[in-house]
């Protein structure tokens, strides 16, 4: 058996990458939302999106009050098909979900960790219940400046930080 190591930084900031852009395509296959139910934002959008330095560990959404009725379902929903993908490149790797919400706000914790590494590596997702108008101008700005990023530079894939209405984002090869 193989004695217990602590994670190394790079392998910390691999897992936090591949965590971020694994939820992202999950939310695209496994959820029923448009664009007129969500927009991503916040640091880490901003780092995935224009390679800021402003990176963050949680991924932050804004959700229509219609989306955020629905939110335990679609992350249950989610977080299956997270657990499925990334069992299917790293067998592994276990993942773990908990529900953090609170009124208006939905929040989850996901674990990543693998047996012989020590210090499991998080990450949060934030939902925000917000007012359509603010998502429909979100969206609005998102197409004018044709707003897309190029999540990793191992992940050779675009995505768009808003999906046009009944749209999945393009799927994400490694």
């Amino acid at each position: 058996m193989t004695p217990n190591r602590l994670i190394k930084p790079q392998e910390r900031t691999q897992w936090a990458v591949l965590g971020h852009v694994a939820l992202l395509q999950c939310i695209g296959d496994a959820s029923k939302w448009t664009s007129r139910d969500f927009a991503f934002h916040g640091g880490t959008s901003l780092h995935l999106s224009r390679n800021s330095p402003r990176y963050s560990e949680d991924l932050d959404f804004l959700l229509s009050k219609n989306a955020a009725n629905r939110l335990l379902a679609e992350m249950q929903r989610i977080a299956a098909r997270l657990r499925e993908m990334l069992l299917m490149s790293t067998p592994a790797l276990t993942v773990s979900v908990r529900d953090k919400s609170a009124e208006r706000m939905g929040g989850f914790d996901f674990t990543f960790a693998q047996p012989g590494i020590l210090r499991a590596v998080k990450m949060k997702a934030e939902f925000c219940q917000w007012s359509r108008p603010i998502l429909s101008n979100t969206k609005q700005v998102c197409a004018r400046r044709a707003y897309r990023a190029v999540l990793a530079a191992h992940v050779s894939a675009l995505t768009q930080c808003c999906l046009p209405p009944r749209s999945k984002p393009p799927t994400l090869t490694s």
